[in-house]
């Protein structure tokens, strides 16, 4: 980039480029055109077949008579596809990650609640023995001191 200076003062100085490069800009925001110039296209049409089966439906519907002027898939373009499949790909593995996370928790929770109920089953038998091998006249004071103290 060079900058060169007039022998009148100019509001700026002016800048000197290579050809190559303004002919690649030129390039550039021609195909960009194209595509803006495209896309207008595109987006008219399906706007416009859109409004024609809606009208249909609303105005002119026949029962046996359907029209079908709007199909979604053939304004559909490569590029939003693959960002709308890998936003969900994305989405999909976290949520499969979080999935993973609860199941594991879950796990434990369940591995903690066999302990513990085998230590209450424990505690059952032994009292089960100890009350069978109780006489039957202390087990009834002991049920009756239990009811009182109620």
């Amino acid at each position: 980039m060079v900058y060169v200076d007039s022998p009148t003062m100019p509001q700026a100085p002016r800048v000197c480029i290579a050809i190559t490069l303004v002919q690649n800009m030129h390039r550039a925001i021609s195909v960009l055109t194209r595509k803006v110039d495209n896309l207008t296209q595109t987006l008219k049409s399906m706007r416009a077949d859109y409004w024609k089966e809606l009208l249909h439906l609303r105005y002119g519907y026949i029962p046996d008579h359907e029209a079908h002027w709007f199909d979604p898939k053939s304004y559909q373009d490569n590029v939003t596809i693959e960002c709308i499949n890998a936003k969900l790909s994305s989405r999909e593995q976290n949520l499969q990650d979080r999935i993973s996370q609860l199941e594991r928790e879950m796990n434990k929770m369940q591995l903690t609640h066999q302990q513990e109920m085998g230590d209450s089953d424990r505690d059952m038998t032994r009292a089960k023995k100890v009350v069978s091998e109780m006489p039957l006249d202390q087990l009834f004071l002991f049920l009756r001191m239990q009811n009182s103290a109620r």
